[in-house]
């Protein structure tokens, strides 16, 4: 009998490493250095020596692990804010901005994998926001009229019409056709990586940097074995260290939950394998995988870390396998119509909770020539692809568009 595999992120526990880079060894300069090898990092690198930027990409570990190997790599148009929550935060004509803008880097994400031409297990699907509580159902359908007016491609489905569809309980939810995807983070971060290199690129893995001097002219970056990069300017994209060095007021940590299945036979009960999300608090997610497997996460935790302690100081295993069985109650609960059905895959992982779901991208005053990519989170891939377009735009001074979107001061968490 199999047993689950605990702690090792099914993305880079089922891949090989498709390529191996080399640290550091040497002085070198470069136009733009990006610090931080996931998905955000490897998104700005590709942008910009896409764009012809004679780009350095460094990561202190491999390429593509910490928060990247442990994400769902859902991309969605909307996230962990509905549409009448984000107007509430930041007004109408901004969070209507927000949804649209995540569909085009939804748009771009399809193209770039069309370009690389590799395998990264990159699916448009459908996606079904729901709520299975009667005193939850007017919200939704307030939810889907507002956005029906501004011509989302949505469809309410009240309990009757969604039992048609799904095996689970629903007293009503937004359908919304072509406007969600799902990607293999790690396999898709190895291609951008690979392609940035075939363009000039060079990429140093175990290469941490420990001092960065910032000055008017450009900045230096000294690696832990003392060798330097000069550039003109630093992308810091490596997350949780990003939002600790310049946001730490005004984000929260929190770690979510996912179990991978082993592959089943069939869907019965899932409407077109479409991207499944509750309106709990904590939610869950559900989406399939290429080989047929099944990821359900959430349950986010605010006071369980990615190490499974809390307060980041005692070590709760209890607690932590406590998440890991409910979401494997939820599953089977809800995919009734699923026959076999046995979790394969436990891993968490903790991302960065800005407060309205948005990104932090751009620079801060006593930081020159740093631009911080700060894109955690549940929508982290799409925030990414938006924000590795505005930095390249803002080093090359062309419109940096939505840049209001993501600015740091934009509310207090």
């Amino acid at each position: 009998m199999t047993q689950t595999v605990v702690n090792a992120p099914y993305w880079t526990e089922t891949a090989k490493i498709p390529s191996q880079y080399p640290y550091l060894s040497e002085d070198i300069t470069c136009e733009i250095a990006v610090v931080g090898g996931g998905v955000t990092g490897a998104l700005c690198a590709y942008q910009l020596q896409k764009a012809g930027i004679d780009t350095v990409l460094v990561d202190a570990e491999l390429f593509g692990y910490g928060s990247t190997g442990s994400s769902s790599s859902i991309l969605q148009y909307d996230f962990d804010y509905e549409l009448k929550g984000l107007k509430e935060l930041i007004g109408i004509e901004k969070a209507v901005r927000t949804y649209r803008a995540c569909i085009r880097g939804l748009d771009e994400i399809e193209q770039i994998t069309k370009e690389l031409g590799a395998n990264v297990g990159f699916s448009r699907r459908d996606s079904f926001y729901y709520t299975p509580c009667e005193y939850g159902a007017e919200r939704m359908r307030q939810e889907y009229l507002l956005r029906r007016h501004h011509d989302f491609p949505v469809e309410f489905l009240d309990s009757e019409k969604a039992a048609e569809r799904f095996s689970f309980r629903v007293e009503a939810g937004i359908y919304t056709s072509g406007m969600a995807g799902e990607i293999n983070p790690y396999r898709f971060t190895q291609a951008l990586i690979g392609e940035a290199v075939e363009l000039g690129m060079r990429a140093y893995e175990n290469t941490p940097v420990e001092v960065v001097t910032p000055d008017f002219d450009g900045i230096t970056l000294e690696t832990k074995r003392h060798h330097k990069i000069r550039a003109k300017k630093m992308v810091n994209a490596t997350g949780i260290a990003a939002a600790r060095e310049a946001a730490r007021h005004l984000v929260q940590l929190k770690t979510t939950f996912c179990v991978v299945t082993a592959p089943v036979e069939d869907f019965s009960g899932w409407y077109n394998r479409c991207i499944i999300r509750d309106d709990g608090d904590p939610y869950i997610y559900l989406r399939t995988l290429p080989d047929n497997r099944i990821l359900i996460g959430g349950l986010d935790s605010c006071h369980i870390d990615e190490n499974g302690k809390l307060a980041r100081l005692i070590k709760a295993p209890l607690s932590v396998q406590c998440k890991y069985t409910e979401l494997e109650h939820r599953l089977f609960s809800m995919m009734t119509g699923i026959s076999n059905i046995r979790a394969e895959y436990h891993f968490s992982g903790t991302s960065v909770d800005t407060g309205d779901g948005l990104p932090y991208v751009g620079t801060l005053p006593g930081y020159p020539n740093v631009y911080y990519d700060i894109c955690t989170g549940s929508n982290g891939i799409v925030f990414g692809q938006l924000a590795a377009d505005l930095i390249r735009d803002l080093y090359l001074g062309g419109d940096a568009t939505d840049m209001d979107l993501m600015v740091f001061d934009r509310l207090k968490f």
